[in-house]
């Protein structure tokens, strides 16, 4: 029997590079600041940009917040540590974001807690993560 292909994106799913989801989940980030990364790589891979037009409104909207102050200080942080980029202000208060593909730049504590190990360096090497390395963190 021939195995059938299937094919992810006729389904509307998003190619997002293993290096930048991998490094955003065992990032220190809140539920929020999750939130509205996976907001950014949505609005950017899946919409085939490079940056993204994005409102605090919007944010507020994905990320489920009613407070824009949160909002404003959780993006900040975000950008603090360099896992998001703010590329530029348009009048509206429109700002572009993407998310910075250089993890090395990303200041993360957890991410400099695997930095020098191998995982560390084969994912920066875009090879896979294999079952092993991930038991090693758990560890």
């Amino acid at each position: 029997m021939k195995k059938q292909k299937f094919d992810i994106y006729a389904y509307g799913c998003t190619y997002v590079p293993n290096k930048i989801f991998y490094s955003l989940t065992i990032s220190d980030t809140s539920i929020t600041q999750y939130a509205m990364c996976l907001y950014i790589l949505y609005r950017t891979y899946g919409k085939d940009l490079d940056v993204a037009p994005i409102n605090l409104d919007e944010f507020a909207a994905y990320a489920a917040e009613d407070d824009p102050d949160k909002i404003k200080k959780q993006l900040q942080q975000l950008i603090d540590k360099r896992i998001v980029l703010c590329l530029e202000v348009k009048p509206g208060n429109i700002r572009f974001y993407k998310i910075n593909p250089d993890i090395t730049q990303w200041n993360d504590k957890n991410l400099q807690k695997l930095h020098g190990t191998d995982v560390w360096r084969k994912l920066l090497a875009n090879q896979r993560i294999q079952k092993e390395w991930v038991d090693d963190l758990m560890k």
